[in-house]
């Protein structure tokens, strides 16, 4: 079996891989013989405001088969109303082999187009340059199309060396590399990572007066393993959004944020890993509820540690390619299955749980406790269900229907419903007395001395069959 440090090794050399082929949206882009004939490369749109600035350069190209076969090739940067109107063209040049620079929306007032057909001048450098008004301002992509011969085409790999620099200029006149709706992302960051960080020194100073406090007292503990993988994770999700606060932040400075993004995606893979597994810990009842795990929720949290581990590096590859060529396509669907996969794997352990406590429920007349643990854990269900939802489904709804200026909206959204998230879950299983969630002896069991598992659906066939076993 696969050990925790070998899932990290895998990850962190799959980063470094990315990281040294990556590109980024304001410099020079390298593709070796990549089959496609139409890319977006670039990343994301970019959104120009009056003032901003775009510079294209080609500085070589090279189409194999160019001996017997005439081209048709082009740089082009296009204004587009949304992300969804340039899927649109991108989707019907892909299909139908639709030329985009000569295509019925050829507009000569705000395209940007290097043409680089002609294999005579493929060594030659071509560099346009933009400087956007009132008029042409807009949200505009970059791609490279091979209009003749037609479609995707092994004998006519393209390699190049192109260099884009975009950028706009602030109210004070200084470069700000952000897209227009980008800029306000650094500020975002930074507050929600300080808003995780006062959620960390809470929770910590919660915990160690509660520990403090059972020391006293003698009495039973109320701190329990899982809190302190809560504090961890609280801790973890800080440093990642701030990270991520100085990525945006340097990006807008000097282009690139590749430096911070080396931390950003370490501390994103780790976070990722810790959310599921605290979830799962906790609708199995882990630490709370039993010092166990049964074999089933062992193999549920090992192949989520799996999965998330080939989720972030699904991510580090989508980060490096360009969009439409095969590496990307392939990913992008990795991630989203992987995604989905995770979000549903954690539900079991709390179903499993549930189903548990309603049986015990139905069998005692004197279950209160356990009445008031099911409600606890079909709360926490609906509660992961809906966090779930508004991140993975409500959150892309809002983002394909905000204009680019508002783009940072989509973010600000995630993470003020991960905020809460964390908040409302700490909240209802913080180290205190009388927790109903560890409750765990209803009267009877309270006069004989003794607990009951099997009455509070603790007990897995796995533990009956061994105790079979050891009768035998």
């Amino acid at each position: 079996m696969i050990q925790p440090r070998g899932l990290l090794f895998v990850f962190v050399s799959c980063l470094l891989m990315c990281l040294c082929n990556a590109f980024n949206a304001h410099d020079t882009i390298h593709l070796v013989r990549e089959a496609a004939h139409v890319m977006h490369i670039g990343g994301a749109g970019y959104g120009f405001a009056p003032g901003g600035v775009a510079n294209l350069t080609s500085q070589s190209i090279y189409i194999a088969g160019h001996s017997t076969t005439d081209f048709e090739a082009y740089f082009l940067l296009r204004r587009y109303s949304s992300h969804d109107d340039f899927l649109s063209e991108y989707d019907l040049a892909l299909e139908s082999k639709t030329c985009m620079a000569t295509s019925e929306r050829r507009d000569d007032a705000t395209d940007m187009v290097i043409d680089v057909g002609d294999y005579t001048e493929w060594q030659d450098v071509k560099s346009k340059t933009r400087t956007f008004t009132e008029e042409d301002q807009g949200l505009y992509y970059l791609t490279f199309q091979r209009c003749v011969p037609e479609g995707d085409d092994n004998k006519h790999k393209v390699t190049m060396t192109f260099t884009h620099h975009f950028y706009n200029v602030d109210s004070s006149g200084s470069i700000d590399y952000l897209s227009e709706g980008e800029q306000p992302l650094p500020f975002v960051y930074t507050l929600f990572s300080l808003g995780y960080a006062l959620a960390f020194a809470a929770w910590v100073r919660l915990v160690r007066s509660a520990k403090s406090a059972d020391a006293a007292s003698g009495a039973a503990p109320r701190v329990h393993h899982v809190h302190h993988l809560m504090s961890f994770l609280l801790l973890i999700k800080s440093l990642t959004v701030f990270s991520d606060a100085m990525k945006w932040r340097y990006t807008r400075w000097t282009g690139s944020g590749e430096a911070w993004s080396v931390f950003y995606y370490l501390f994103s893979f780790l976070k990722g890993m810790l959310l599921f597994v605290v979830i799962l810990l906790i609708g199995s009842g882990w630490s709370f509820l039993k010092p166990f795990l049964s074999p089933k929720e062992k193999k549920v949290i090992f192949a989520v540690l799996l999965l998330q581990v080939v989720d972030n590096i699904a991510i580090l590859f989508i980060s490096s390619s360009s969009e439409g060529t095969q590496g990307y396509v392939t990913w992008t669907n990795v991630l989203h299955l992987v995604d989905i996969a995770c979000c549903c794997a954690v539900m079991f352990p709390i179903i499993w749980q549930i189903r548990r406590l309603e049986e015990a429920v139905a069998a005692d007349e004197l279950a209160e406790g356990s009445i008031r643990k099911l409600t606890l854990f079909k709360q926490f269900y609906m509660l992961v269900v809906s966090y779930v939802y508004f991140t993975r489904i409500v959150v892309y709804l809002v983002a394909s229907t905000l204009g680019y200026k508002h783009a940072w909206l989509a973010p600000f959204l995630s993470e003020l419903a991960t905020l809460a998230f964390y908040v409302i879950v700490g909240y209802k299983f913080r180290p205190m007395e009388k927790n109903p969630y560890l409750q765990l002896r209803s009267r009877e069991d309270d006069d004989e001395g003794g607990l009951n598992l099997e009455e509070f659906g603790l007990r897995d066939d796995d533990d009956d069959e061994e105790e079979e076993e050891e009768g035998e």
